[in-house]
């Protein structure tokens, strides 16, 4: 009887690990390197518009009007747009459990 249920106790743990690791291909970990390397990134986009937004507004300078520089401001936005939508997809620890939270709902209510 208790091998019977160590089977069952297995097979059940073998099949939730299969479906969180499905659940995991569509999230991208909290605390990963992936992560931290995106926030790098977004940092320093925000001490660039952080720096070029007030230059842009006081002084008015030509170079800054420059398409190329038009271009790169709008892709900056994008990628602006793009965290907010990866942040939604980014799972974070459970402070009771200790364990990631792949919930979709549990994950927006934590922004929202």
């Amino acid at each position: 009887m208790s091998s019977n249920r160590s089977d069952l106790e297995s097979l059940a743990e073998e099949k939730v690990g299969k479906d969180q690791s499905i659940n995991m291909k569509w999230f991208i970990k909290g605390n990963g390197p992936a992560r931290f390397r995106w926030d790098i990134i977004i940092i320093l986009l925000s001490i660039y518009n952080s720096i070029t937004i007030p230059v842009s507004i006081a002084f008015q300078p030509e170079i800054l009007n420059h398409k190329y520089v038009t271009i790169f401001d709008a892709v900056v936005d994008l990628i602006f747009l793009l965290d907010i939508i990866i942040s939604f997809r980014t799972t974070y620890m459970d402070t009771v459990s200790g364990a990631d939270v792949t919930d979709s709902h549990k994950i927006a209510a934590l922004y929202l």
